[in-house]
């Protein structure tokens, strides 16, 4: 109970209490006693707002026999004739106006219970603010918003609440607002986008901010936008590979007569030539993947030690001056998970290490870590020393077109394709930051069969 609505029922109780003495009194000051009459009518329809029909009921009857009993009593004593049909009109108008206050204080009452009702089932925060911008009191869906109790949140300027304290300023002065907003979430801050709207009556102590959480429709909406840029460019991507398909036969063709021609090639001419035909062949592989998206590639088996080495010794060659690309292999068991697609996940995971170190312009580490299996799974890590990423895009880097890269030099759809490929094997990829500085990115890829049952 509310401490102003303690303070309106003590003054409704004794209020009340004043027409029981009116035959007492009314013989002493005369007239001026019906002022009892006028203070108890108010008191009943106060009463009878808070409580309802009984105390309604009580309070008429109260008024009724206390009022015919003091005109009997006392109307002559102040020239009144004290005859009954003097008594039954008093009583019966006294018992009128009662009637009138006590309907009126019902209906309120009403309506009161009815905003009650909506206020507390409302499914949008709604909170009851006073002239002084501080909260009076908020429903269960404010108390879930902000995840604050009501004890927490009443009383509270309403500023607060709100990562911008200009938010609510604006939302008055516009009437309504929607927009990415940052509020208040127990002892911290949280992101949502939101629309606020401002509504204060007129002549009215008291008004309504109504905020609507619209985050789940907007990553909705925006999950929907990324999903048909996805469709897009697998279309585009499925053209593109038709066309990539003869050039690179061309060059895998041309490399291996080189490599297998008459003439000796010198070693560094002839390692080049592998790793070209080795590389347009790889392409060859991703390109058929390409045309072949849907297919699956489960049972596929790769011996994972020597489709890390064969990556290694091709990001060597590009890792650029001051940059230390090492590794760790520990093991070269199989695992259920095509080479071509571990070799696209690893490419991507090392070369954007690289990326961000050559980006730097300081130089720095790059290691490749392969521990033996444990549980089913075997991890392979690829950790660097760079900048790291962003605290506000560690959440979400693996959601297509989420980049670090600046405008132009990433799609920001090479993670989100190696997390759906790792998943796809039964497997996963995570992130996260390194204590020593730069990122952490482990990839899980599940054990052959037999290996598991070694293992």
């Amino acid at each position: 109970m509310t401490h102003e609505r303690k303070i309106r029922l003590a003054v409704a109780a004794t209020l009340f209490l004043l027409p029981l003495l009116h035959p007492a009194f009314a013989p002493a000051i005369g007239p001026p006693s019906h002022l009892a009459w006028f203070l108890h009518a108010g008191s009943i329809a106060v009463l009878a707002f808070e409580f309802g029909r009984v105390a309604a009921l009580w309070g008429l009857f109260a008024s009724v026999v206390s009022v015919a009993i003091g005109e009997y009593t006392s109307g002559a004593g102040y020239g009144v004739p004290a005859d009954g049909k003097t008594v039954v009109a008093l009583t019966v108008s006294t018992g009128l106006v009662d009637l009138t206050l006590l309907a009126l204080a019902l209906y309120a009452r009403g309506a009161a219970s009815r905003y009650r009702a909506l206020f507390d089932a409302a499914d949008i925060a709604l909170l009851r603010v006073d002239r002084e911008d501080r909260v009076v009191e908020a429903n269960a869906a404010a108390h879930e918003l902000f995840g604050i109790s009501d004890a927490r949140i009443a009383g509270r300027p309403v500023r607060t609440l709100f990562g911008d304290a200009t938010l609510f300023d604006r939302a008055s002065a516009a009437g309504s607002l929607s927009e990415r907003v940052t509020i208040a979430w127990g002892d911290g801050l949280r992101p949502i986008h939101a629309d606020l709207q401002v509504v204060e009556p007129e002549g009215a102590d008291d008004g309504h901010l109504l905020i609507r959480d619209r985050s789940l429709e907007t990553n909705q909406r925006e999950e929907l936008e990324r999903r048909g840029k996805l469709a897009s460019l697998g279309e585009a991507l499925a053209g593109v590979a038709h066309e990539l398909n003869n050039p690179l036969s061309v060059i895998v063709g041309h490399a291996e007569l080189e490599l297998d021609g008459p003439q000796p090639l010198p070693a560094s001419t002839r390692e080049g030539l592998e790793v070209i035909a080795q590389q347009a062949g790889r392409m060859r592989e991703l390109v058929a993947e390409l045309l072949g998206f849907s297919r699956d590639r489960r049972g596929e088996r790769a011996r994972l030690g020597t489709v890390v080495e064969r990556v290694l010794r091709v990001q060597r060659v590009t890792a650029g001056r001051g940059i230390e690309l090492s590794s760790r292999i520990e093991w070269d068991g199989e695992v259920e998970a095509p080479a071509g697609q571990i070799e696209q996940v690893l490419l991507n995971l090392v070369g954007n290490a690289l990326y961000e170190l050559r980006r730097g312009g300081r130089g720095g580490t790059v290691g490749v870590h392969l521990d033996e299996p444990l549980g089913g799974q075997v991890e392979l890590r690829v950790q660097d020393d760079g900048p790291g990423i962003p605290p506000d895009l560690l959440g979400s880097i693996f959601e297509p077109f989420v980049t670090t890269k600046p405008e132009g030099e990433g799609t920001g759809l090479g993670l989100a394709i190696c997390r759906r490929l790792a998943r796809g094997w039964g497997g996963d990829l995570s992130v996260r930051d390194s204590v020593e500085g730069g990122a952490v990115f482990t990839l899980r890829i599940p054990l052959a069969e037999t290996t598991a049952a070694v293992t």
